[in-house]
């Protein structure tokens, strides 16, 4: 797996090896985006009562898929940096680039098994 590097507050931190949990821990939660971006797509334009309470537990299911995401960031780097700092200093963007990288790199994995 390729070297990975993350900057933020100044500090560059880079990470070489993932575990195999930490690796499915991160295709699972690719896989629930994936899932909850369906789910999403297909809810729009919906505005019944009861599709206030999908609305609200797709937001539930939202907020735990970007904590595990903080979490699983923190994980890989070693803990070196706290959840509440990535959250401080990385966009949504940023923390989904960084769970993609990992994702990239099972890929390259198996790519060449």
């Amino acid at each position: 797996m390729k070297l990975l590097t993350l900057k933020f507050g100044g500090k560059t931190y880079t990470t070489g090896k993932i575990t195999t949990f930490l690796s499915k821990e991160s295709l699972k939660v690719q896989k629930e985006s994936l899932a909850l971006a369906k789910k999403g797509q297909a809810m729009q334009g919906e505005q019944s009562e009861t599709d206030l309470d999908a609305v609200e537990e797709l937001l539930d299911t939202l907020l735990e898929l970007k904590e595990r995401k903080v979490w699983l960031i923190c994980e890989i780097y070693g803990n070196k940096f706290t959840s509440d700092e990535v959250e401080k200093h990385l966009s949504d963007e940023e923390v989904d680039a960084q769970i993609q990288s990992v994702a990239m790199g099972i890929a390259e994995v198996v790519r060449k098994n």
